[in-house]
């Protein structure tokens, strides 16, 4: 029952889109090209990561990044805090993949004293430390269920609780997200492995990058590029 309500929801959210193209909130995609295709935005669509990345970092909206690695998704989500009015506050990133799944949660909102064995002390986390600032979350599709309910909170209502706290100890951020993955979040969520809310929220300007062996007229001027860059 529920892989089929997310799977009507996603339709939905597809024909709208279809139906809206310039809306960004509707979930726009955006290929990103870079070398031969840089400016030509206006005509064949295909923008620089430069420029979508100012054109992301003039809203709030919670960004996500498709992209195989090696494609440049923790650089394009510097480059939208650096391009924002953010870019005086701190920019974070944490790979979720990267961190025990136990642990996440703790990584990301801190914890209480006595929340768990080692838990000696009340200690502050990324969201914390990125407060004013911009938070980037690679590798989200590899997030528990658990934790997703928690970012799923923090971007409802700006607010967390620390693990093994409570309502009274609820801490108030104010933090821009820029997420990444390379998984297919739409297949997940048919699967139930991801859920549809929180996709929903962090999708609201959702990025495509392309790997270069999809656009192998870039290699010539990219080369070149770099060997000015090299010997310049």
């Amino acid at each position: 029952m529920r892989e089929a309500e997310n799977g009507i929801r996603l339709q939905q959210r597809a024909d709208c889109e279809k139906q809206n193209p310039h809306i960004l909130h509707t979930g726009e995609l955006h290929n990103i090209f870079i070398g031969k295709h840089r400016g030509a935005c206006e005509h064949k669509q295909h923008c620089s990561k430069q420029l979508l990345a100012a054109k992301a970092a003039k809203s709030e909206a919670t960004v996500l990044v498709f992209g195989e690695s090696g494609t440049g998704k923790e650089l394009f989500a510097r480059l939208v805090y650096s391009e924002s009015n953010r870019r005086k506050g701190k920019f974070l990133a944490v790979n979720c993949s990267a961190i025990e799944p136990t642990l996440l949660g703790s990584t990301l909102f801190g914890h209480e004293k006595g929340a768990f064995t080692d838990a000696k002390e009340q200690r502050k986390g990324l969201f914390d430390d990125a407060d004013g600032g911009t938070l980037f979350l690679d590798e989200i599709g590899e997030t528990s269920e658990r934790v997703q309910a928690m970012l799923l909170t923090v971007l409802e209502t700006g607010t967390f609780v620390r693990v093994g706290g409570s309502e009274a100890s609820r801490v108030k951020v104010d933090v821009r997200l820029v997420c990444a993955t390379n998984r297919n979040l739409q297949q997940m969520v048919l699967e139930g492995k991801f859920r549809l809310d929180l996709y929903q929220r962090i999708s609201e300007f959702p990025v495509q990058l392309t790997p270069l062996r999809d656009r192998k007229e870039d290699i010539e001027p990219l080369v070149r590029n770099f060997w000015h860059n090299m010997t310049g």
